[in-house]
């Protein structure tokens, strides 16, 4: 490894990457200054160390492969060898220690010289100043929630600058697909099916199995998967199984077209499982843009589409009630509940603007605020409807805790990368084609349809996947618009294929 001091030069340091670095260096700060260490917490430390001497062996040799693991590690390491810390702090997992790994791999790219970073888009310092605003509001409260500002935004903003740097190949974005979307793909329907229909033998993870850590008695009848949510293991669903489509349809032959078949039928049925509205709509849209916007995929989405309108015909009674189970979509009080939420939360914007409540302030101030709401526009409110509900939609949330401070910067980084998203559309890219982009824009169209109905701030993967789909993108964008912009003569790792740190 070359010396610091023999590489970075001081006049030419990008000071965009030096308040990455800062904003880096005060998270751990506070992420760990309240620690406390037993001997269990000093070999579970022991355990973690040797995952990173793996990951530096084999796994980053492709910085993919690392953000291979790391995805696999939030879906099914993240309750294993974790290390609680004091209080709000984030636990120390293995999927945090691969993610700060690859991030410190990444960093340490930019200052030996091995990566040259894209030039800064607006979208990029917007982020990092949302992330700001929200340490600021931790401070300035006295209450240090950085688990989840790790979960909701720094971590899925790092992935979108990472993954944007990162991928400058096409069979990188392939391995990508194929090792990650491929497998989960055909295994997230067929969990939320063995879980629904009490085939527990076939459940992986076991530990969903087990009421206390999955939570079935507030879950009910439905199935949470392996992200033990059911929402969010609906969308990561949704989200392999637009990306599964897009890699078999680049294969010739008759396995790839009947997998897509297979994946055509039992992906609608794990949907239809979690049996929550939130993801039938998540689902439904993503493939409505298939069908308008798709080439190789529109025939799958055309018949996925008029299947479910056959569906929903034959079904009218039952999805017209109440019951959940029979696909029912008429669940009044909770409807009544959300409303009862968006009135209390607005009234508590009118009081608070600017800063808001507080980061993650929002449940210890709601109870005046839900008091003050008789009535909705399906009824009158029943005494205990709201006082003890979480706010359920991401906008609203960051509107009552961070006010317009944060609500701006949160609307802005979506319509950013939604506008950007747009044009790369007409945007001939070496790293991928058309369809892709069309497959990220069902991605986060499904995301930010779930971002309506659920606060997704507590599931990492939720917010961090779609990031880093459209990171990717934008980078290909970005090289393809900017003339002469090419790092095969900046000693360009990913080129040489010689190891995260030459």
């Amino acid at each position: 490894m070359r010396s610091l001091s023999g590489t970075l030069d001081i006049g030419r340091i990008n000071l965009f990457f030096v308040a990455l670095i800062a904003v880096s260096v005060v998270i751990g700060i506070m992420a760990g200054s309240q620690a406390r260490f037993s001997l269990q917490i000093m070999v579970y430390a022991v355990v973690l160390l040797n995952t990173l001497m793996l990951a530096h062996l084999f796994l980053l040799k492709s910085m993919t492969y690392g953000l291979i693991l790391y995805f696999y590690s939030l879906i099914f390491l993240n309750i294993y060898w974790r290390i609680i810390l004091p209080g709000a702090l984030p636990d120390f997992d293995i999927p945090r220690v691969i993610f700060i790994f690859v991030w410190v791999a990444f960093l340490l790219e930019i200052a030996l010289g091995n990566r040259r970073l894209l030039p800064r888009t607006r979208v990029e310092a917007i982020m990092l100043f949302l992330v700001v605003v929200i340490i600021v509001s931790m401070v300035n409260y006295g209450i240090p929630r950085i688990r989840l500002l790790l979960n909701g935004y720094a971590v899925p903003f790092s992935l979108y600058m990472m993954c944007k740097n990162v991928y400058v190949r096409k069979r990188d974005v392939q391995r990508l697909v194929r090792f990650l979307a491929i497998p989960l793909s055909f295994y997230f329907p067929m969990n939320m099916l063995f879980e629904r229909f009490g085939m527990r033998q076939f459940v992986f993870p076991r530990y969903i199995l087990d009421p206390q850590v999955a939570g079935s008695s507030f879950f009910g009848q439905r199935p949470v998967g392996a992200l033990l949510q059911p929402v969010a293991t609906g969308f990561a669903m949704v989200c392999m199984f637009l990306l599964s489509m897009y890699a078999l349809s680049k294969f010739r032959g008759f396995l790839p077209k009947l997998a897509s078949l297979i994946l055509c039928i039992i992906t609608p049925a794990g949907i239809f499982v979690t049996y929550t509205r939130s993801v039938y709509l998540g689902f439904l849209l993503p493939i409505l843009v298939l069908v308008v916007f798709g080439k190789k995929l529109r025939k799958y989405a055309i018949v996925l589409t008029v299947a479910a309108v056959l569906v929903v015909m034959g079904n009218w009674e039952a999805v017209t009630s109440e019951d959940r189970a029979a696909g029912g979509l008429a669940t009044q009080r909770t409807a009544v509940t959300r409303l009862v939420i968006l009135e209390a939360s607005l009234r508590m914007f009118a009081d608070h603007p600017f800063v808001g409540v507080g980061f993650d302030q929002y449940a210890q101030n709601r109870l005046a605020y839900v008091r003050q709401v008789r009535t909705t526009l399906l009824g009158v409110r029943s005494a205990g409807m709201g006082k003890n509900v979480k706010q359920h939609n991401q906008f609203l949330l960051v509107l009552t805790e961070l006010g317009m401070v944060g609500f701006v910067p949160l609307c802005l980084i979506y319509y950013l990368v939604i506008r950007m998203l747009w044009k790369a559309r007409k945007i001939t890219c070496d790293i991928y084609d058309y369809e892709f982009v069309v497959v990220v824009w069902g991605i986060l169209v499904s995301y930010l349809t779930n971002a309506m109905f659920v606060n997704p701030t507590f599931f990492e993967f939720v917010n961090a996947f779609p990031m880093a789909m459209a990171g990717i993108v934008a980078g290909g964008y970005q090289r393809a618009t900017i003339g002469g912009w090419n790092n095969r003569h900046q000693g360009e790792r990913s080129f040489t294929d010689e190891g995260t740190i030459r």
